[in-house]
């Protein structure tokens, strides 16, 4: 089997070009400084795989050289599989005032396959896949905020949409190709926060939307995710000789999953594939007893559940360890 990759990237500075083109004190000089380089990146590539072929293949295409005939085919023999694709990135964004900054990313790749039926014949299956938007958004303040009750912050939230076509060929002679779809929508959002007296926290939640078009039914399923986490190291007495204080952190994380199928012709019958998620809590704590030794002990209660199969998995786990590092020198 052979791999060949080719990429192109380029990058365009728009706030040097505004202040070189028209001027550091003019308008567009102003405007463009708001504005992100602009990313732009082209990838290109084949491959194919053989499996018992007679002869060994030539220089050519040990060096991954020509085109993707040349992989599809060695000396009259066809290749199990090949494929070859193309993907277009275009990255940017803005810099706004207040620390906030919006990055879009648009993304198109397509592919072609084929897959060997026969001896003397191949199938192509026709995939396209499109990533817009995929805007993100960070807001990151300087300094302490509402009066030095929260000493530094940072918000990050996400919108990704994603549309994938495929289009595979009919195995019966004279039948239409299937045609299959599937659109996916992401909506992660993230916070952190750190308090006087050296506290953490950090909160999430994501939610993810997707619906697959098949000949004859569509699947519709959604994912949501939620988790927390709050740490802080406490001063231990100096008496116990330890080299650190106690590092601590309570977490709690957790997930659920469904998914239907229906029937595109009885749109008011439909069945559950899929109701299951999980739930942890989780407890940790460490500290340096020596200069080459680390004590950690942790905690979890993690419930596995699953609403198709009537079953519920309840497991509590607690850890303790110590660590050694030595020295020994240098060796010779």
């Amino acid at each position: 089997g052979n791999t060949r990759t080719i990429t192109l990237g380029a990058g365009i500075d728009v706030a040097k070009a505004g202040a070189t083109f028209a001027g550091p004190s003019s308008l567009v000089a102003r405007l463009a400084q708001y504005v992100q380089p602009i990313d732009v990146s082209a990838t290109r590539g084949i491959l194919s795989a053989y499996d018992a072929a007679s002869e060994s293949p030539g220089l050519g295409y040990q060096l991954g050289i020509g085109s993707i005939n040349g992989f599809r085919e060695l000396n009259g023999g066809l290749a199990n599989s090949a494929g070859q694709s193309s993907q277009i990135a275009v990255t940017s964004g803005l810099n706004l005032p207040g620390a906030i900054t919006f990055t879009n990313r648009l993304q198109r790749t397509t592919t072609t396959n084929w897959a060997r039926r026969l001896e003397s014949d191949q199938t192509t299956i026709d995939g396209d896949q499109v990533v817009f938007p995929d805007l993100n958004v960070r807001w990151s303040p300087r300094g302490p905020l509402f009066g030095g009750v929260v000493k530094a912050a940072s918000f990050n939230g996400r919108f990704l949409y994603t549309r994938q076509s495929l289009m595979v060929p009919a195995v019966v002679i004279g039948a239409e190709s299937e045609n299959r779809a599937t659109r996916v929508r992401s909506f992660p959002l993230n916070a952190s926060f750190t308090w006087p007296g050296d506290l953490t926290t950090t909160a999430g939640y994501s939610y993810r939307t997707q619906v697959d078009s098949l000949p004859g039914s569509a699947t519709n399923g959604n994912a949501a995710e939620t988790s927390a986490d709050v740490g802080r190291a406490f001063r231990l007495p100096a008496d116990w000789g330890f080299k650190s204080g106690l590092r601590t952190r309570l977490g709690f994380q957790q997930s659920h999953t469904k998914s239907y199928v229906e029937n595109l012709f009885a749109a008011s019958n439909r069945s559950r594939l899929t109701d299951n998620g999980r739930q942890a809590v989780t407890v940790n704590a460490d500290t340096d007893v020596a200069e080459n030794a680390t004590f950690s002990i942790q905690g979890a209660r993690i419930v596995n559940f699953d609403r198709n199969l009537n079953r519920r998995v309840t497991q509590t786990v607690i850890t303790a360890v110590l660590q050694m590092q030595f020295f020994a020198g240098d060796l010779r």
